[in-house]
């Protein structure tokens, strides 16, 4: 994947420095539609966690589906952006965030067309943090 560089709604630009993309309900072999949302969207975070440590998380949870009536989306995508101007001290690297989001597809269009509205979206300067290398 090219480098990739998105304007957030703040004005921040970040870059796309890693993804991964699953199925979000991958493992689970019985259970409750409850139990596939709380496995496969809400315990999400906890699981960026274990491949990109402490780099802050936010959850986009799938829009226009019911809890109640559907299955979560197919496929889970977690980007992890970071952009080297920082937020709140001037002294660190730069600031990131991991960003995780669902879609039913991702087969219909260039992975940096579905990443970039995501993206556009986020206030970098209410959700990211600052790091140092």
């Amino acid at each position: 994947m090219a480098r990739c560089t998105i304007a957030t709604a703040d004005g921040y630009s970040v870059e796309i420095d890693a993804l991964h993309i699953g199925e979000s309900t991958a493992g689970i072999l019985v259970g409750s539609r409850e139990h596939c949302w709380q496995c496969g969207v809400d315990a999400a975070p906890k699981e960026v966690a274990g491949y990109w440590g402490g780099v802050p998380v936010h959850l986009i949870v799938p829009a226009g589906v019911s809890r109640k009536a559907e299955m979560p989306p197919q496929w889970r995508i977690n980007v992890l952006l970071q952009t080297l101007t920082t937020i709140a001290d001037r002294n660190a690297d730069g600031s990131h965030l991991a960003v995780i989001f669902f879609r039913h597809s991702i087969f219909d269009a260039p992975i940096n067309d579905i990443v970039r509205p995501m993206v556009e979206q986020l206030r970098w300067s209410q959700l990211a943090k600052d790091f140092w290398w």
